[in-house]
């Protein structure tokens, strides 16, 4: 869990950690993240898929759905307490 101000990239941060994970951790692993809100649930999703379109040696790795993004054998699952 990332405790700073807003404002200070705790999404970006958590971004890039999840993108690490997705291109260098062991394959079928899933990684759940989490927020209070939908809002910045998206915001997390968002920042992950764009980390993964800019840059061209990543785009062709991953596949979106509205609340995941993910490989063959990765995946991320957003999520949100007020989902629904």
């Amino acid at each position: 869990m990332l405790v700073r101000p807003r404002g200070h990239s705790k999404t970006g941060d958590i971004g890039a950690l999840i993108v690490h994970a997705l291109v260098c951790g062991r394959p079928g692993q899933q990684i759940y993240s989490a927020a209070a809100g939908r809002d910045q649930a998206d915001l997390l999703l968002t920042d992950v898929v764009d980390k993964f379109r800019r840059n061209p040696r990543l785009a062709h790795l991953i596949r979106t759905t509205q609340h995941s993004v993910g490989d063959v054998g990765q995946r991320v699952r957003n999520e949100s307490r007020d989902r629904g």
